[in-house]
C-alpha cells in the first residue's frame, strides 16, 4: 500500500483507544500506551535535549493527557485539537481539570499551586511542546482525526497477519 500524503492521508485515530479497550488491554495499559507514544513523538520532532529542557512540561503533558482519557471528563477518543484546548483551558483559568485518579488529581493540583509567574512558565512550555503538531500540516490532519460510525478509515489491525509493506510517503 502506497499513501501519498500530498494527495491523500490515511486517517487514523491517534488518541482513540476503543480498538484497545474492546480487545481487552486494561484501560491504564491503551492510556499509557499513546500518552508515551505522543510523548516520544514530540521527543522526535524537538530533539530530545531540547523537549526536556523545560523540566516541568513533559510531566505535564502527560497528566493533561491522562486526564483527557480520564472517567470524570474525559472520553476513550479525543484529537489534538481538543487535548490543545484543554490545555489552554488549564493555563488560562489556572485551573486543574475533575479527575477520578487521586494521584493525578494531587499532581495537578501540584501543577496550579505554583506562584502565576512559574505556573506561566510551566505551561507555555507545554504549548510551545504539543504546538509542533498543529504548526505541520500533515501532523495535523492525523492528530485531529476521530473516527465515527461508516467513516472511511484506515487500520493498521487490518494488515497484521498480511505480508504487506506499507508506505506512507510524506
Amino acid at each position: 500500500l502506497y499513501f501519498d500524503c500530498s494527495a491523500v492521508l490515511p486517517a487514523f485515530s491517534f488518541f482513540d483507544i476503543c480498538d484497545e479497550l474492546d480487545a481487552g488491554v486494561p484501560r491504564t495499559t491503551a492510556v499509557e500506551d499513546t500518552v508515551d507514544h505522543y510523548v516520544d513523538i514530540l521527543t522526535q520532532i524537538m530533539g530530545q535535549a531540547r523537549f526536556e529542557q523545560a523540566v516541568r512540561s513533559p510531566d505535564v503533558i502527560r497528566y493533561l493527557l491522562k486526564a483527557m482519557y480520564d472517567p470524570v471528563s474525559g472520553e476513550d477518543a479525543f484529537t489534538h485539537r481538543a487535548f490543545h484546548a484543554a490545555v489552554r483551558e488549564m493555563h488560562e483559568r489556572q485551573s486543574a481539570p475533575p479527575v477520578a485518579d487521586e494521584d493525578l488529581e494531587r499532581m495537578l493540583a501540584g501543577v496550579v499551586s505554583n506562584n502565576a509567574r512559574s505556573f506561566d512558565e510551566i505551561m507555555q512550555g507545554v504549548a510551545n511542546r504539543i504546538e509542533k503538531i498543529p504548526i505541520d500540516r500533515r501532523l495535523a490532519r492525523v492528530f485531529n482525526h476521530v473516527a465515527d460510525d461508516g467513516d472511511p478509515h484506515f487500520d493498521l489491525a487490518d494488515y497484521l497477519s498480511e505480508d504487506v509493506l506499507i508506505v506512507v510517503d510524506t
